[in-house]
């Protein structure tokens, strides 16, 4: 299941995104069928999709209202994601930092930054980011794992060499990518 999003206009804004997920991302018999195992899912997001991802893994509510059944999902992976909107304004260029506060307001900062809602128990969770990316980018992935990290969360960070902000998912199916390394050796040390 991959989540690809955007920070920015125009609405829905985040609410809508995150507590109301499409039913149709979910389907045992089409999973099935494709020759997919239901019961080993890995929640996948790049960018504002790393976000989500993050708050689907901190809430996984949202899941089961989309109909996953619970336990079904062994992990989630964050490629890039922002996890402090708040932060991200202050620390990203200004025309990134205005697109995030039109979008949301101050209770939504607060509701849809997943590092602010870390607890223990988490499932583990992976957090990518390009070694080109604008440094900003490579603080949020560095400060999400040290949080989840800090309350004994089953985390894997890393940094890409060479790889910027959309090379890290865009060169996913190149041969010897290690990007895709990462995912897959974080996907068997979690079956």
């Amino acid at each position: 299941m991959g989540l690809f999003g955007r920070l920015g206009p125009p609405r829905p804004p985040l609410p809508l995104t995150i507590a109301a997920p499409s039913p149709s991302i979910w389907n045992q018999a089409a999973f099935r069928r494709e020759g997919g195992d239901p019961t080993r899912l890995y929640v996948v997001g790049h960018s504002a999709g790393g976000l989500f991802a993050a708050l689907l893994g901190l809430e996984p509510r949202h899941l089961v209202k989309a109909g996953v059944p619970p336990g079904s999902v062994r992990g989630f992976a964050m490629l890039s994601g922002p996890y402090d909107l708040a932060r991200l304004i202050s620390s990203s260029d200004s025309a990134l930092a205005a697109k995030v506060r039109e979008s949301v307001t101050e209770r939504e900062i607060e509701r849809y930054s997943p590092e602010r809602h870390v607890r223990s128990g988490l499932p583990p969770m992976l957090l990518l980011v390009g070694g080109d990316e604008e440094p900003f980018m490579i603080a949020e992935q560095r400060s999400m794992a040290a949080a989840l990290r800090q309350l004994g969360g089953d985390v894997t960070a890393a940094e890409i060499p060479g790889a910027s902000h959309m090379a890290l998912v865009m060169d996913l199916s190149r041969p010897g990518n290690q990007a895709l390394s990462e995912l897959l050796a974080f996907i068997d040390r979690h079956p």
